[in-house]
């Protein structure tokens, strides 16, 4: 998550900074010859897609170093993590919830009424 997160700020900022850029440019408080050639960097095609290939073999590298971690963590720790096995969707889960809710209140309900009825013994 901290590197989603960094990600997102890192877009932020830039979308600010060529905000401001374009902001200061339309009021003449930069000339457009140094706009251009910040504009320059952002042109190129290709360092672009080397960059995207590369973003894409190091989450492919990841996620297969993140697999080994999981099996290797389950077998120090004695017991094998299944992270292909599913959840029950959620409406399932909200339903089961609700029924094991319900079922203790009314243990609750039928354990206070016996004791009601039936005097503790002496």
């Amino acid at each position: 998550m901290p590197v989603i997160k960094a990600f997102l700020v890192l877009i932020v900022l830039s979308g600010l900074a060529a905000g401001g850029l374009y902001a200061a440019s339309n009021r003449g408080l930069i000339s457009d010859q140094y706009l251009s050639s910040a504009l320059v960097l952002f042109n190129d095609q290709d360092q672009l897609t080397q960059l995207t290939t590369a973003a894409q073999n190091q989450v492919l590298t990841l996620s297969s170093l993140a697999e080994v971690a999981a099996s290797q963590s389950g077998s120090v720790l004695g017991k094998v993590i299944d992270s292909e096995k599913e959840a029950p969707p959620l409406p399932q889960r909200a339903f089961e919830f609700a029924r094991y809710s319900y079922c203790q209140e009314v243990i609750k309900d039928y354990q206070s009424r016996t004791e009601e009825t039936i005097p503790a013994a002496q």
